[in-house]
């Protein structure tokens, strides 16, 4: 079983590489996501179908990490800097990861900050 901090590592890498089974494998089956307080993604099928519609239209995309805490034995915050978008645009990110026996339950994005392409 993973421990918060590698599952949290391994979704990134795997996001990073666009290994869309990997990534979705680091979830629990019964996954949230949350964006700005809302549900937007449930269910490994939905984060499946999220997530390649993304890879596939920035196959450049790629998740800079700039800094990461771990709290308690379930918490991992990351703060990243997204790049590759298609509009050109960039993201920083920051993501609270929710981690019970080894796999992601719950994301909550918090808000970001959208760069424009220059």
């Amino acid at each position: 079983m993973l421990s918060p901090l590698e599952a949290v590592s391994a979704q990134l890498a795997a996001y990073n590489a666009q290994d869309l089974e990997t990534f979705v494998a680091q979830y629990a089956s019964d996954v949230k996501l949350w964006r700005h307080g809302e549900l937007f993604c449930e269910g490994r099928a939905a984060l499946r179908a999220q997530y390649a519609a993304l890879f596939q239209a920035n196959p450049g995309l790629k998740a800079l990490l700039l800094g990461r805490l771990v709290g308690g034995a379930t918490t991992v915050i990351d703060h990243e800097w997204v790049t590759g978008r298609s509009d050109g645009d960039h993201l920083e990110v920051f993501a609270t990861f929710e981690v019970v026996n080894g796999l992601i339950t719950q994301v909550w994005f918090r808000p970001e900050r959208r760069v424009p392409a220059a």
